[in-house]
């Protein structure tokens, strides 16, 4: 199963997509390496699996007869989302330099 497997879920790009605009003038945007972008659909198209993205509009070439095409998901990897929580981290070196006050 693909780690990108959800709408909304955040992806950053990994690959240079924007070398696409130079293969045609019709072009005008494509996802920009290490850029954050946001799943808004998911197709299977004749290069694989793809996705829809949020922020940037699908590929519209008239010189590859595109319409609409979504970007290769391979081109993407999942962003972390968890939040980082150290707390009880910090609650455990409390304790010890508590522990370590009332020992000396």
């Amino acid at each position: 199963m693909n780690p990108i497997n959800r709408l909304g879920q955040k992806v950053v790009c990994i690959i240079r997509l924007t070398d696409i605009m130079s293969y045609c003038p019709q072009i005008k945007e494509a996802p920009e390496r290490g850029k954050i972008y946001t799943v808004a659909g998911f197709e299977t198209h004749t290069y694989g699996p793809s996705i829809h993205l949020r922020e940037v509009a699908s590929v519209t070439c008239p010189c590859d007869l595109l319409k609409n095409a979504p970007w290769p998901i391979v081109a993407f990897r999942p962003v972390n989302e968890r939040k980082t929580d150290i707390s009880v981290f910090t609650k455990m070196l409390d304790g010890l330099s508590r522990k370590r006050r009332t020992d000396a």
